[in-house]
């Protein structure tokens, strides 16, 4: 059975957690006007990633960001339209 818990006085930090965080899912609080481009990036040992150069609506161009694609996961219709207008390789 488990014990009630009470708060060590002597020691406030103690029951601070020492692990990492758990996974949050990042969320923008800005719009895209457009996507400039992707990028795969590849690393040995993981599994390889697209980029993509996103200009934000109110920003200038100076300040796109260069965003991973999970990360994106609310501008998926954004996404499909500017793969759809690339040209795919022949």
């Amino acid at each position: 059975m488990l014990k009630p818990n009470h708060a060590d006085e002597d020691d406030q930090t103690r029951r601070v957690s020492t692990r990492a965080p758990p996974v949050v899912t990042r969320s923008y609080d800005k719009e895209i006007e457009e996507v400039l481009a992707s990028k795969e990036v590849r690393k040995r040992g993981v599994p390889r990633q697209t980029h993509f150069l996103i200009k934000w609506k109110g920003l200038p161009e100076a300040e796109a960001t260069c965003e991973p694609e999970e990360d994106l996961w609310q501008f998926r219709d954004a996404l499909k339209a500017y793969t759809a207008t690339r040209a795919s390789p022949a």
